[in-house]
């Protein structure tokens, strides 16, 4: 079963307790809940707890439902959470505010029982869940492409001029300092060196040659 976490907005210990009972037992949720009986209280709820999902009632003594996504700030991809406003007064208008406010679902409480309530809350988790998933896949794309665009640039930097020894063939930084070669390409592209000896080195510095698969060999004199 899967763990969810509810917090319980609502004025009517009746209709939180109803709502309760509505999900006990449930055979795809393991339901935890916390209750709250105003709109301060629920927003407190919010910035202590990290819920999965919020029953919000739309009326309540402090303030309407509509707007609790105002009073808790939640970030520029929303809330951290699905909300399914419930109201005992519904209409297409308070329809259309809770949904254009930041909720993920709308019930009136007329038509709220056990098979309604869980189907609702089954169907703001999914939807919660896959625009969670859309997210970290545009997030690491983003990732993915800034890190294109900094190797591209270093890259292009690195294709430009520079300065290395006519000696011991040490690259200057861009700070002024020298590095060897292999440690400055090694730091900036990851380029990792093996070393050996061309057929040239071999034969002035060593008096030998190499065969066709590069192995030393004394030269003939």
């Amino acid at each position: 079963m899967v763990p969810l976490s509810i917090l319980i907005i609502d004025d009517s210990p009746e209709d939180r307790t109803s709502y309760r009972r509505f999900l006990r037992g449930n055979p795809i949720y393991d339901f935890s809940f916390t209750e709250a009986g105003t709109l301060s209280d629920g927003i407190a709820a919010c910035r202590d707890v990290a819920f999965d999902g919020v029953l919000l009632d739309n009326f309540l003594p402090d303030g309407e439902g509509v707007s609790f996504f105002e009073k808790l700030p939640c970030g520029p991809n929303g809330c951290p959470f699905f909300t399914i406003m419930l109201t005992g007064q519904g209409s297409e208008t308070i329809a259309a505010q809770a949904l254009s406010g930041g909720a993920t679902d709308y019930l009136p409480k007329r038509v709220v029982d056990a098979d309604t309530l869980a189907q609702a809350i089954h169907s703001a988790h999914e939807r919660f869940e896959l625009r969670r998933k859309v997210e970290r896949e545009q997030q690491e794309k983003d990732r993915v492409i800034q890190e294109l665009r900094i190797a591209l640039d270093e890259v292009k930097r690195l294709s430009g001029l520079l300065p290395i020894c006519a000696h011991c063939k040490s690259v200057r930084k861009d700070d002024g300092y020298w590095q060897q070669v292999e440690g400055y390409f090694s730091e900036h592209v990851g380029t990792q060196f093996s070393h050996g000896i061309c057929p040239d080195c071999l034969k002035k510095h060593y008096d030998m040659e190499s065969d066709e698969d590069g192995v030393p060999r004394s030269s003939d004199r």
